[in-house]
């Protein structure tokens, strides 16, 4: 009775949901908000921008087109003693020059833009108390990903446009340097299923577990054994005996669980799960009458059902493939099962429940 009890908890325990990994693709159709600040003129000191604020909004489509409309409102330095204002706004095309394949704490982006902007330079050009342009501007944006959504920028960059500064020139074109700064927040996540890898640590401690769980069944089923050889003892002695057959000899009544644990977004186990599922490989080989059954999890809290459940079959199958085909063993000992995305499995870390469970069938 207590056998079955202890059994019975630690089914619970391994086969309690997990908390899957996502696909770890770049979100498409991604909104984003973002403000900034903004000066310019490194390269003349007759008219630039002082100081500006910037507030915009935009999207990214996939991860080498995305566009931005921004409201810009700040200062201008004219000429020598003079100030103005400055309102306008700003489209912008946006390229990941760096980072659109997988989620990283950095990343590049290209920004190609134009814009319409209003001078009001007050007395200090008289007759020219304003006017407005167009300009185009080239430049690189560092992001720094403080978070899967928030994520703040520096963008250095080329803006040309027309010497608005200079009444009688302001159709010739004169090249800035400007610097933005900013922050930016996304509605969703930037890609799904960002997060850290499984340490060896954290995999090593759910295999301690798991070890020590099967090393509590294994002292119970003795005990239990060790009271059955006591009943056969006390009863009559029967006038015949029938020996366990071979295959009953060969069938295994309680297996060690095995967890294999992969990294997020993946269906491939690592050289030291492999390496690790050898020794797993040669017991199964060693009780060819037993039949295990290899279960995949992927985590419900981050993609869709549809592809955690491609995921979790993917898992299985990688490591039915492996133990078939790089350890020999017998196909018709194994199948394969998946739950999909299933809630936290292990100490309640999601990333410790992208696995493949094999257990004994009974």
């Amino acid at each position: 009775m207590k056998k079955s009890i202890i059994l019975a908890m630690a089914s619970m325990l391994l086969s309690a949901g997990a908390m899957a990994q996502t696909d770890h693709s770049f979100q498409k159709n991604n909104w984003f908000i973002t403000g900034g600040v903004s000066t310019e003129g490194f390269m003349n000191t007759d008219g630039y921008v002082t100081a500006s604020g910037k507030i915009g909004a935009g999207i990214w489509f996939n991860p080498w087109f995305g566009l931005k409309l921004e409201g810009v409102a700040g200062g201008t330095h004219l000429m020598k003693e003079y100030g103005g204002k400055v309102y306008g706004a700003h489209l912008s095309y946006l390229a990941h020059l760096y980072g659109a394949k997988e989620y990283k704490p950095f990343n590049l982006n290209l920004t190609l833009g134009m814009g319409f902007y209003h001078h009001e330079t007050g007395n200090a050009l008289q007759r020219y108390s304003y006017i407005n342009i167009l300009n185009g501007n080239f430049g690189l944006q560092a992001v720094y990903n403080i978070t899967p959504r928030w994520s703040i920028y520096a963008e250095p960059g080329l803006l040309v446009q027309p010497k608005y500064y200079r009444p009688d020139e302001k159709k010739d074109v004169a090249p800035s340097g400007y610097l933005t700064a900013g922050i930016t927040y996304t509605f969703k996540d930037q890609f799904k299923g960002q997060g850290q890898k499984v340490s060896a640590a954290e995999m090593e401690q759910v295999q301690s577990q798991l070890r020590s769980m099967n090393e509590e069944n294994a002292r119970l089923r003795d005990r239990v054994n060790a009271l059955e050889e006591e009943q056969k003892q006390q009863a009559p002695v029967a006038t015949t005996a029938t020996a366990p057959t071979a295959d009953a000899a060969k069938t295994l009544q309680d297996a060690p669980d095995y967890v294999a644990f992969f990294n997020i977004n993946k269906a491939y186990l690592s050289e030291k799960e492999a390496v690790n599922l050898g020794a797993y490989a040669e017991l199964i080989k060693n009780h060819p009458e037993s039949k295990f059954v290899i279960t995949g999890y992927a985590d419900k809290q981050t993609g869709t059902a549809e592809y955690n459940e491609r995921l979790s079959q993917q898992r299985a199958e990688a490591v039915y493939n492996t133990l078939v085909d790089k350890y020999g063993v017998n196909k018709d000992q194994l199948r394969t099962d998946y739950k999909g995305g299933v809630d936290t499995m292990f100490q309640e870390n999601p990333r410790l429940s992208r696995a493949a469970i094999i257990r004994i069938e009974k």
